[in-house]
């Protein structure tokens, strides 16, 4: 996919996103929902193999991180570069990120998918 491809497949993300914004549905989204209809493609279009087709273990999931474990961590040459919580459309974002540092006690930076997006 070519990077004009991938800003159109993102821009198809944010109209979805729109479109449910707009008709309350996001509530209805649970974290699993949002993982797989936003997050994944997401990082899919932005180049991260995120079923490992080509690459092992490029994203892994469930991963064991500071005595806890985080949704997905992405490795750049078997090197985790960053780990990424998701949340459900629904959740507060400072509320989600409130809740994940406290469960982990991370230091790391997280990317917490609610109702926008934050790095």
């Amino acid at each position: 996919m070519n990077k004009q491809e991938a800003q159109q497949q993102i821009q198809k993300l944010v109209e979805k996103y729109q479109r449910i914004a707009e008709t309350g549905k996001i509530k209805s989204y649970n974290e699993a929902q949002t993982r797989n209809e936003f997050i994944e493609p997401l990082f899919e279009f932005l180049g991260w193999d995120m079923r490992n087709i080509t690459t092992d273990n490029e994203v892994t999931t469930e991963e064991n991180v500071s005595g806890g474990r985080v949704d997905l961590a992405f490795r750049f040459n078997n090197i985790p570069v960053f780990f990424l919580e998701a949340k459900a459309l629904k959740v507060d974002l400072e509320e989600g990120i409130k809740n994940s540092r406290y469960r982990r006690n991370q230091l790391f930076g997280e990317v917490v998918i609610a109702e926008r997006f934050r790095l």
